[in-house]
């Protein structure tokens, strides 16, 4: 459909973007699991609503999930504070990746012979800025400046223990209430097929 055409434009907020990325090589990895990097969470965002917005480019980190007050704040559905048209790049954003043990237990049957063991672990990461803070389960500790180094080559973690500290910080100031939550959201879960159906045929389990 063409919504100029249907005049409708005017009027109308278009919001396109992606959940992920994929790897296609980079760091020995293909597809879209086992990391944080930015091929995996710089994704585009693109929001068009005539009836408010003149046309600029907006380069400060955003976390997807923002979107869903923004939508609703604009909507005029329920007012919340929402940093996406703001100027300031100051706030930290976060992205998870929770150890595979289900897909590693399945990969080692298929292949039993290949070590598996350095994808077995749990990723966070927590951007301010240029600065990039990867925590890992195994201790292999990341950092990165992406404006000299975009792609993640040059570790910088060792020699950098204040901002580590910062980022650290940072990290127990975002999670220290996450913990009752997921535990209460798996007490609460219950079997439901035909949403594992639904998440095997996109080959999550």
């Amino acid at each position: 459909t063409d919504l100029t055409k249907e005049e409708i434009m005017d009027n109308t907020m278009l919001i396109i973007t992606s959940d992920h990325g994929t790897h296609f090589g980079e760091h020995g990895l293909l597809h879209h699991e086992y990391s944080v990097d930015e091929i995996l969470l710089r994704v585009p965002l693109f929001i068009i609503f005539k009836a408010k917005f003149e046309s600029k480019r907006v380069t400060k980190n955003i976390q997807l999930n923002e979107l869903f007050d923004f939508i609703l704040s604009e909507a005029g559905i329920e007012k919340k504070p929402s940093r996406l048209m703001a100027s300031e790049d100051n706030k930290p954003v976060f992205a998870e990746w929770g150890r595979p043990k289900g897909t590693i237990r399945k990969l080692s049957k298929l292949a039993p012979k290949f070590d598996f063991s350095k994808f077995d672990k749990g990723l966070t990461s927590i951007k301010v800025g240029n600065l990039k803070y990867i925590r890992s389960t195994d201790g292999q500790h990341e950092l990165y400046d992406l404006e000299k180094d975009p792609g993640e080559e040059n570790n910088l973690y060792a020699t950098n223990s204040e901002i580590v500290n910062k980022m650290e910080d940072e990290f127990e100031k975002f999670t220290s209430h996450l913990s009752r939550q997921y535990e209460d959201a798996h007490r609460n879960m219950k079997e439901d097929e035909e949403l594992k159906r639904r998440l095997r045929s996109l080959g999550y389990i």
